[in-house]
């Protein structure tokens, strides 16, 4: 499975406002997370997906995303809490803050995808499409006041075997 030119975006989850709750955040995933233990939803950032390769929805729910700006050596890694229409991920603004610290508008990075097993060690093989990405992450920050939002376009997608 490959896919390209993935765009992500922020979203105002501010997670750490509503005490973690993703009923109050209306996220998605909700239903399947929500009653999950506080120290469980709140060990990652929050993000949404729904990019073209990789499991959708439900599926996707709770799977683990791990971002590195690899100008700057920048890591963040985000959980799926939600589901988004951009084709590809909506993180929460301040990882996409962390991400972007110099607010340069250009951050070269690669981006890997991971399944998280509660603290279990898990060997995910991406038959199930969670994938790893790996490419670069632009970041276009632009004018906050009605302009378009700031993206983050990530390279191709590439499966690989994950060990975590």
């Amino acid at each position: 499975q490959s896919a390209s030119n993935v765009t992500a975006t922020y979203h105002y989850y501010n997670p750490q406002k509503i005490s973690w709750d993703l009923n109050a955040a209306s996220a998605y995933c909700a239903t399947w997370d929500a009653n999950r233990p506080l120290a469980w939803r709140r060990r990652y950032g929050w993000t949404a997906f729904c990019g073209a390769v990789g499991p959708q929805d439900q599926a996707a729910c709770s799977r683990c995303l791990r971002v590195t700006n690899s100008g700057s050596g920048t890591q963040a890694t985000v959980r799926i809490e939600d589901k988004c229409r951009n084709g590809g991920l909506d993180l929460d603004v301040n990882v996409f803050n962390k991400l972007d610290k110099n607010r340069n508008g250009n951050a070269r990075a690669y981006t890997q995808l991971v399944k998280e097993a509660d603290g279990i060690s898990e060997k995910m093989y991406c038959v199930d499409k969670l994938a790893t990405y790996i490419g670069s992450i632009v970041s276009e920050v632009v004018n906050f006041g009605g302009g378009p939002e700031p993206k983050v376009t990530i390279g191709r997608l590439k499966e690989v075997e994950e060990t975590i």
